[in-house]
């Protein structure tokens, strides 16, 4: 849910780079009769994202004979391998700090065709349409088509993230958890928070999200204890509502925000709920 810079390759000169080494002479002669129709496809891309109409953004078919499989190979081969690998390192190399910007986590290792290349071949070699991302969320988004209703947020498009959206729930009990959700805020559109939502839930950011945070609480439980030995309850919510503050300074929809706003808020935590397990196979017995 990050947003990236846009990359300022132009899709034509990518596609005739990427095509003009290819050494079947009539193949060579499919994709030259294509590249207008790249062009075109792709300023139309542009145009269309700009207003986040993604539903709308048309799907050309090839001329020419030109299979989907040839142009998947455009970019299989003749970006990532070939010609075309320099415009590939700069794509790869634009989410911030190396992170998936679809679900901030995990470091980026690959690229995402936002709209699946299986399906829109004609953007297979679009850099407008081409995201680094982490593997989990480009496997988990192969195949997923904006409709109208649900799709991912566009990472060069959308802009969510002085937006705040992202919460967390402690779930009190003898074991400690913790549940993330989106909220949508009067400053989102719906179709927005829509496919936010469908993101959120298709990614299941909920689930990477949590474990995150039992790892926190089992890491912070010593230093609780010890504030609550010197100042009581009152000295770890203070401690916690500082943490809140200092990461909300950073990233006001990051896992860590969400889990110090809820934990700073949290009255059970803070006299009792930091002594709790975080999952069944913890032991805390000397």
């Amino acid at each position: 849910m990050k947003k990236v810079k846009r990359p300022s390759l132009e899709a034509s000169t990518v596609y005739h780079t990427c095509i003009s080494d290819t050494e079947d002479i009539p193949l060579k002669a499919r994709y030259q009769g294509n590249a207008e129709l790249v062009n075109s496809a792709s300023i139309e891309y542009a145009n269309k994202a700009e207003s986040l109409d993604f539903h709308k953004i048309p799907n050309p078919e090839l001329l020419l004979g030109l299979s989907v499989k040839d142009m998947k190979k455009v970019y299989t081969y003749r970006m990532v391998q070939r010609l075309g690998r320099d415009y590939y390192d700069e794509i790869y190399q634009l989410p911030k700090l190396g992170l998936c910007p679809y679900c901030s986590l995990h470091r980026v290792q690959s690229i995402d065709h936002y709209l699946p290349k299986s399906k829109f071949p004609v953007y297979s070699v679009t850099p407008l349409n081409l995201v680094g991302a982490c593997t989990d969320c480009n496997d988990f988004k192969k195949v997923a088509t904006p409709d109208g209703t649900e799709g991912y947020l566009h990472p060069y498009f959308d802009d969510i993230e002085d937006i705040l959206w992202l919460h967390a729930e402690i779930i009190e009990g003898e074991i400690i958890s913790v549940n993330y959700y989106p909220l949508q805020s009067s400053e989102m559109q719906d179709s927005v928070f829509t496919r936010l939502k469908f993101q959120f839930e298709t990614l299941e950011l909920n689930e990477m999200f949590a474990v995150n945070a039992a790892t926190t609480l089992s890491n912070i439980k010593m230093e609780m204890t010890d504030l609550f030995e010197s100042g009581g309850a009152e000295e770890i919510r203070r401690n916690l509502a500082r943490s809140a503050r200092s990461r909300r300074a950073s990233n006001i929809n990051s896992w860590e925000t969400a889990l110090y706003v809820a934990l700073s808020e949290n009255e059970w935590y803070h006299s009792e709920g930091f002594r709790v397990k975080t999952e069944p196979s913890e032991n805390h017995e000397s």
